[in-house]
């Protein structure tokens, strides 16, 4: 279990440091929405993103929140425009299927 409280301000710089397996992988997957928390809240700017008792979660595209990560996962062998474009095309079959359910994403 992971237990933090923090606040920032706006356009104030955290840094966040510990040692392996401290959770801070975890605590920014988390605040960007990848993760949802299995107890307490996430509110940024003023809203509630993830709320474990009431099951109120944001998605991470609604989050006010950049990530980058450790490891880009990125395709060797395109550009980055490129890459930047096959995270579109996945983003549009997403959104397909969410606002039509007989519309199943590719297996």
């Amino acid at each position: 279990m992971l237990a933090v409280s923090l606040a920032a301000a706006p356009g104030q710089v955290l840094g966040l440091l510990g040692p392996n397996g401290a959770g801070k992988s975890t605590l920014l997957s988390a605040v960007a929405g990848l993760t949802p928390v299995s107890a307490g809240r996430i509110t940024l700017a003023g809203q509630v993103m993830d709320d474990a008792s009431t099951g109120a979660f944001v998605e991470a595209a609604g989050r006010p929140v950049g990530f980058v990560f450790q490891s880009f996962n990125l395709i060797d062998d395109l550009s980055v425009a490129d890459n930047v474009e096959v995270g579109e095309l996945f983003d549009d079959v997403a959104v397909s299927w969410k606002q039509d359910p007989d519309v199943a994403p590719a297996a």
